[in-house]
């Protein structure tokens, strides 16, 4: 097994989700930026090399909030039937 100093640490600023891998910093010297799956926005999102995770801030947690409630509302939207509304000349 590798050293821990090669551990790095992979943060999706919006949503302050943390992902875990190595990297040869002999080879690599940019920092990585990869694009994966957030659990919390449920989609793909970049996530970027940081040397500490950051905690999530207040403001970022107020978006994560209205994304979350977005997507909810979606959600619902798809299950329900369609039903049709009925006027007084219908009937």
């Amino acid at each position: 097994m590798g050293s821990q100093k090669q551990l790095i640490y992979l943060q999706n600023k919006a949503t302050g989700e943390i992902y875990h891998t190595r990297k040869n910093k002999k080879l690599v010297e940019r920092k990585l930026k990869f694009k994966k799956f957030s659990k919390k926005l449920r989609k793909h999102a970049w996530f970027e090399e940081v040397k500490k995770p950051a905690k999530v801030k207040k403001v970022q947690r107020t978006v994560l909030k209205k994304v979350e409630k977005k997507v909810a509302k979606e959600e619902i939207k798809k299950t329900e039937p369609k039903v049709k509304k009925v006027t007084k000349k219908e009937k």
